[in-house]
């Protein structure tokens, strides 16, 4: 008897491991027909198969954990990248091969980011509105993995757009290396130099003296880099002209946007101080506010300094997006709920800020449906389900309800539902 129950519960064990492995084949037979994760596909292909496969395709994975958009990140191939893009795949999918970097397309585009075409795929995404500070297997952020740039003119460029689309200058891996760190470690004293003279307006001094302590430690010991960072260190505020209200930098920053970029709410406080208004005077490139700055870059202590100062939640940028838009950015879910929370404190009227639209007709709702923040749709179903409007349409003519099903949103649709 006890023989007959071992060699059962062994043919079950058999029995299951050989289901894993056919189950296994058939998710890469299923996933290597489309032409996407084919290397020899022609681009009319890939647009073919593109609009003939069910929307769930477009974030299959295949038999490395790849999205299709990841793969295409990672060749780089910008063709099929854009193809993809443009139907709305997870743009923060994270691969899953295990003997890899787990990493998101916008990490692949920028480790690289030595390639024009990785070049344009960063900004496409950035544009999209991927998660700018997501962390790969080794904990490195798409800015960290800019290192791989040797020149260091184009190096920074990238490092000061990542940074002005909130990405955090300072983010370390898991050996504690920051992008500066490691240049250092690496004795590069034409980077350094380079870094501090168009970054350190918007580096904490905190961190430049660290990186000064770094240099002068076991693991450089250059006093040359070192000494060039206590410079930039021990400069004041005001050397940095961050009170002079008018003053506008190489970064097309004003004193402001700096100190919000910097978190340093002291900085931002003499500003305001020094100042009629925080909107129509702070705006940047992109048309953008300091309170936008704020939302993006999750620098809460300056986003409730703004708000105190009367900084307006309805301004929008270029895109026409409010700083409550960028709330959905965010994959981080308790950062993503600070957001909202802070930015709908003591609104008047909280149903006319939820439902405002950009350029694309697309409310808050609307782009965390498109960027498949689940999370944050979920908290603004629970918290503000009777203010968000489900009627509001788009420049495609969707709804938050038929958007959702367009894109294969299952969950999101169903918490619409029973909001």
């Amino acid at each position: 008897m006890v023989r007959r129950l071992l060699l059962a519960s062994f043919g079950f064990k058999v029995f299951i491991v050989a289901l894993c492995f056919l189950l296994v084949r058939v998710h890469y037979v299923f996933t290597k027909n489309f032409a996407w994760f084919s290397p020899t596909a022609t681009v009319s292909e890939v647009e073919r198969a593109i609009e003939s496969a069910p929307r769930s395709a477009i974030d299959a994975r295949d038999e490395n954990g790849e999205t299709g958009l990841i793969l295409a990140a990672r060749l780089p191939n910008l063709q099929v990248f854009k193809l993809l893009l443009a139907a709305w795949p997870d743009l923060n999918a994270v691969s899953e091969w295990d003997h890899g970097h787990r990493r998101t397309a916008l990490g692949w585009a920028a480790y690289n980011a030595d390639s024009v075409q990785a070049q344009e795929m960063v900004r496409l995404l950035v544009g999209r509105g991927a998660d700018v500070d997501v962390r790969d297997n080794k904990r490195k952020t798409p800015l960290r993995l800019l290192v791989r740039i040797n020149t260091p003119e184009t190096c920074l460029d990238w490092v000061i757009f990542l940074a002005k689309h909130g990405a955090d200058i300072n983010a370390k891996d898991e050996r504690g290396q920051s992008l500066l760190r490691r240049k250092l470690f690496k004795q590069d004293v034409r980077f350094t130099s380079e870094f501090i003279r168009r970054l350190a307006p918007i580096v904490r001094t905190a961190d430049l003296a660290d990186a000064a302590d770094f240099a002068m430690g076991p693991e450089v010991q250059n006093s040359e880099l070192a000494g060039m960072l206590n410079v930039a260190a021990l400069q004041s505020p005001e050397d940095r002209r961050e009170y002079n209200v008018d003053a506008w930098d190489d970064l097309g920053l004003n004193a402001l946007m700096r100190a919000v970029i910097r978190d340093d709410e002291i900085a931002a406080g003499r500003v305001i101080e020094n100042r009629q208004d925080v909107d129509d005077k702070s705006r940047d490139e992109f048309a953008r506010t300091a309170l936008h700055l704020s939302a993006l870059a999750r620098r809460f202590h300056c986003m409730r300094l703004l708000l105190a100062s009367n900084a307006n939640r309805f301004i929008t940028d270029m895109r026409g997006n409010t700083a409550l838009h960028y709330a959905a950015t965010i994959t981080d879910p308790s950062e993503s709920r600070e957001v909202v929370r802070t930015l709908m404190t003591d609104v008047v009227d909280p149903a006319a800020l939820l439902n405002a639209q950009n350029n694309e007709g697309d409310t808050l709702a609307h782009w965390a449906i498109k960027l498949d923040n689940r999370a944050l749709m979920s908290y603004l179903a629970e918290n503000y389900g009777k203010d968000i409007d489900l009627t509001v349409r788009n420049r495609d003519g969707k709804n938050l309800i038929e958007l959702a099903e367009s894109l294969g949103r299952g969950e999101i649709q169903r918490m619409l539902l029973a909001a």
